[in-house]
């Protein structure tokens, strides 16, 4: 026992104790500075704000602050122009070391082509409301007669007749052409007997009737060939007194024999 006790008093035991305790410093000291150089590589930078730019202005400015870019994505948003960046990552005001890369997605700069559905023969309004749904601006509206008011008979953008499933670029102005007829209006029915279907629709326009169904006896080979076929009977007959916007129902044939055996 006396022996341990005098040990513990030796100057020999303290100097080591010191001596290792010292070392301990020295070490953790030596190994946080040669973790900050290693981490630091200088100064940490601050992120900055990309959105709405174009790839170029935001290069010029990553560069200021020694950061690099690589653009990884693109998406199509509407209110934003071709080109300008969408979204970035890290996001504006994180720190991150110098020279590190900043992740973009840029605004694609051709518009997303939108799919039109088959909507001819709904309502006006149901019809704007659907496609202001998918994307498209419908403020503008053609009225022509037509037995069915507010009943959508076309949808044209530009001077092009849509049909369903054509494809046009998101947020395109599309015409509605919607029906409207005149009830204080009476109109004698015209014969269109012999007439080609374009001849037919025009005559019909200029009474102010609507254009309903052409039956063809059977199907044209192309729009070529269609003007090959005459009209051979319609509904309503001619002679008849109608109102405004009454629709027309045509049948067509390459012949003139049905013509003469129904008329004549």
């Amino acid at each position: 026992m006396k022996t341990i006790w005098n040990f513990l008093k030796s100057r020999f035991l303290w100097v080591n104790i010191f001596a290792a305790l010292v070392s301990v410093v020295v070490i953790c000291w030596v190994v946080l500075w040669r973790l900050d150089v290693y981490t630091r590589h200088g100064e940490a930078v601050e992120v900055p704000d990309l959105s709405g730019m174009y790839v170029e202005e935001a290069e010029l400015i990553l560069k200021d602050c020694s950061l690099g870019y690589e653009i990884i994505d693109s998406v199509y948003i509407r209110s934003m122009r071709g080109g300008e960046i969408a979204e970035q990552a890290p996001i504006a005001g994180t720190k991150v070391k110098k020279n590190r890369k900043i992740y973009i997605t840029v605004n694609s700069k051709q518009r997303k082509m939108v799919i039109v559905p088959n909507l001819v023969g709904e309502s006006r309004r149901k019809v704007q409301s659907n496609l202001k749904t998918l994307g498209f601006n419908v403020d503008s509206v053609r009225y022509e007669p037509y037995e069915f008011n507010d009943e959508v008979l076309s949808l044209m953008w530009g001077d092009s007749t849509l049909t369903a499933g054509a494809k046009v670029p998101d947020g395109s102005q599309i015409i509605l052409v919607v029906g409207q007829n005149d009830m204080s209006v009476e109109v004698v029915v015209p014969s269109f007997l012999g007439m080609t279907l374009p001849e037919a629709q025009k005559t019909i326009k200029e009474y102010r009737l609507g254009f309903g169904v052409a039956h063809f006896d059977e199907m044209p080979i192309d729009g070529a060939d269609s003007l090959n076929f005459r009209v051979y009977q319609q509904t309503p007959d001619a002679g008849l007194s109608v109102y405004g916007g009454k629709t027309v129902e045509l049948k067509l044939s390459k012949g003139t024999q049905e013509m003469e055996e129904e008329f004549f």
